[in-house]
């Protein structure tokens, strides 16, 4: 095999191993800000044409289409230490780009000569040894060791070509401001070297979800409710119709646990295992990604997933920004109870019930159940019958009551 053959090769296992860094979150961009390319062609300035990099990864803040940072990446596959000589030549290369905001690396499995690790962090450029890799296989330092009381092992596994020791990890990255086990901490310092940091925070900072109390809530379903029920029953199939989106019934499984899957970009609800999962567990997913589309979620969330047991998963958010979740979760959650189970009919239900029943308000809440045979016999009576009335379950019937102050489980 000739040393192009040889350097292919490790290019696309550097490749692959990029991507699996990429989609697993290692670089701290999601994958929708991470652009990787094998063999691309920047404009050198002073030889008025292009030169090709062995990959690039480009970085793009949410909402830009322009890449704040591009990491160009040499990749060495010798049967020796990288010289410093080739680390000369890959900075001039560097150097020619026509643009401030670029970034050197070079990767290999074999370390780098002494004179390289100094030259390398005078010119700003980061290396990177691989140790006893497969494809795709991260070994992450999980030692508590200071990273300060590491640099002879840094040193050991940059320079050493036959370096073999496994407690640390088999990332070793040397950036010109430290040593480092973790591409993230490798990305942030080039950040730092560019000076966006600012720019960096503000990226981070989680999409702000609009409060709504737990009363405009439940305003807010009741009156959803009110418009489109027909003799006291709601179908939310003609709701999801009326705002343009497309629901999707299934009887194949996503996975054992996953019910439901909204997506904002195909304005489409798609329900998995039609047939598997119970009538009142997809009404209520239904239910709650109904809660996401009128609540306006769709500024801010692209796609989720619902899982039967009322988990929301894989959320990806418009531009790869965080969200708020546990905020977007609970008013989609809440609206959802309200819409299926709207305040003013659900109590006069319920006290007709009451009434009918002769069960009588004795001064810890109107219905109290606890395990003793009278109060058992009152849940049969009261919250059986709801469930059925309403199509949901036993459990979704309970928290609404204790919600609303209605009742009491002990």
């Amino acid at each position: 095999m000739n040393t192009t053959q040889k350097g292919s090769i490790f290019e696309e296992i550097v490749f692959n191993y990029f991507n699996y860094l990429i989609k697993n979150g290692y670089f701290g961009f999601t994958k929708d800000q991470c652009l990787l390319t094998q063999q691309k062609a920047y404009y050198s300035k002073d030889r008025e044409k292009e030169i090709v990099f062995d990959l690039s990864l480009e970085l793009f803040f949410p909402q830009q289409d322009i890449p704040f940072l591009i990491i160009l990446i040499e990749c060495k596959n010798y049967d020796k230490k990288v010289p410093i000589d080739d680390i000369e030549e890959f900075s001039s290369k560097v150097s020619q780009i026509s643009t401030h905001k670029t970034k050197a690396l070079c990767i290999t499995t074999k370390g780098f000569q002494e004179g390289a690790l100094t030259f390398s962090k005078n010119k700003g450029i980061s290396l990177w040894r691989i140790t006893q890799h497969q494809p795709h296989e991260i070994i992450l330092n999980r030692t508590k060791a200071r990273l300060s009381n590491l640099n002879n092992q840094f040193y050991s596994a940059l320079t050493e070509e036959n370096y073999g020791y496994q407690n640390y990890g088999n990332i070793f990255i040397q950036t010109p401001f430290r040593n480092t086990f973790y591409p993230k901490e490798l990305i942030k310092d080039m950040i730092l070297d560019l000076g966006l940091q600012s720019e960096y925070a503000r990226s981070k900072e989680k999409q702000n979800v609009p409060y709504k109390s737990k009363e405009d809530l439940e305003k807010f379903a009741e009156s959803i409710f009110l418009k489109f029920s027909q003799a006291n029953q709601l179908d939310l199939e003609i709701v999801i119709q009326k705002y343009n989106f497309k629901l999707i019934k299934t009887n194949e499984l996503e996975s054992t646990d996953i019910i439901a899957n909204l997506n904002f970009h195909n304005k489409t609800i798609k329900l998995f295992g039609i047939e598997y999962f119970s009538n009142t567990q997809l009404k209520f997913a239904l239910a709650h990604e109904l809660g996401h589309i009128l609540l306006g979620h769709g500024q801010i969330l692209k796609t989720e997933q619902r899982t039967s047991d009322e988990q929301s998963i894989n959320q990806q958010s418009f531009y790869g920004l965080a969200i708020n979740i546990d905020r977007l979760e609970f008013q989609a959650n809440y609206f959802a109870a309200c819409l299926l189970l709207p305040r003013t009919l659900f109590k006069k239900l319920f006290i007709a019930h009451l009434n009918y029943y002769g069960i009588k308000n004795r001064g810890f809440s109107p219905l109290f159940i606890d395990n003793q045979p009278c109060n058992i016999d009152n849940y049969f009576k009261i919250i059986i019958p709801l469930a059925k009335y309403f199509s949901v379950s036993q459990e979704t019937i309970k928290i609404r009551l204790e919600g609303l102050g209605l009742a009491k489980f002990d």
